[in-house]
């Protein structure tokens, strides 16, 4: 079920390729005008500029599909394209695999309404834009994140020795 106000806004999105306005010296934005990319494209464009490609994510809607070649109907990871400012990542919902979670973990911030704002590194035009793909990229606001473990219930004792004491460990991955 789609929200009628939603489906209103669909005729306004003109889907564009992605380097139509972007080779010209001082494109002109239009609102209106979306871009869709494969997999395969958005990798090979993020990597040759990706610098340019924040810029234009910050002046229209880009959306990226799985690649074709994907038979099992497994997911890409939306991470990178979400990183890139990609504002639409398709994904197949059938397939319940980690991608598909992360989506549901992401989307479910902002009271699980399914949109979350983007940073303003990928919102403000008046900023140095940012290379996604550099790890030692300067980002306004650091996230620092305290996890405290407050229970350990059910830990399995070594099968070698029943005087042994358990050596537990707890496993953290962070994403995004």
């Amino acid at each position: 079920v789609i929200a009628p106000e939603l489906a209103e806004l669909c005729v306004y999105l003109q889907n564009i390729p992605i380097h139509e306005k972007a080779k010209a010296e001082k494109p002109i934005v239009f609102l209106h005008e979306s871009s869709s990319l494969v997999e395969d494209q958005f990798l090979q464009e993020t990597k040759n500029n990706p610098i340019d490609f924040v810029q234009q994510t910050t002046q229209k809607i880009l959306r990226v599909c799985p690649n074709h070649l994907r038979h099992d109907a497994s997911n890409p990871n939306p991470i990178p394209m979400w990183n890139c400012g990609v504002q639409m990542v398709a994904l197949n919902i059938l397939t319940e695999d980690n991608n598909m979670a992360l989506c549901h973990g992401k989307f479910s911030d902002n009271g699980n309404c399914g949109y979350v704002l983007k940073p303003n590194y990928l919102i403000s035009t008046n900023q140095t834009p940012i290379n996604p793909w550099n790890p030692q990229a300067d980002y306004e606001d650091p996230l620092i994140l305290t996890i405290k473990i407050i229970s350990g219930q059910f830990l399995p004792r070594s099968k070698s020795k029943l005087t042994d004491v358990p050596d537990p460990y707890v496993k953290i991955s962070t994403h995004g």
